[in-house]
């Protein structure tokens, strides 16, 4: 889907974008990795995850002008080794972890900083 401009300006991630491990291909894939000796999890799932998240931010910003919010609701971006490095990958950005309530405050103080009236009112 293409939203461009101001009608996009909040994205939520409810997880992470990995393959799933069992889809024939992927498997096929992890398996191939297995037997040469190369861990499938880390040299692909996780770098295919890390650029399907960095387009999901590009889908969000396009331009300079544009202004959004990446709301990402899996914690094993903060809670396992690899999340800081897809975190790394990411564009330059502000970034808040906390509980819904206050990452909910923090999403509408910086809507409030760029002029953009908006309300969450998700519960």
């Amino acid at each position: 889907m293409d939203v461009p401009g101001r009608a996009l300006r909040v994205l939520i991630l409810a997880k992470l974008p990995f393959k799933v491990p069992s889809e024939p291909l992927t498997a096929a894939r992890l398996e191939r990795l297995t037997a040469a000796g190369v861990d499938g999890f880390t040299h692909y799932l996780v770098p295919l995850a890390a650029l399907k998240l960095k387009q999901g931010f590009g889908r969000l910003i396009r331009t300079k002008s544009d202004v959004g919010a990446v709301v990402l609701l899996d914690r094993r971006i903060v809670t396992k080794r690899y999340g800081a490095s897809m975190l790394e990958g990411l564009p330059p950005a502000s970034k808040f972890i906390g509980n819904w309530l206050d990452v909910r405050r923090e999403v509408e103080e910086f809507f409030a900083m760029h002029s953009i009236g908006t309300s969450l009112s998700w519960s």
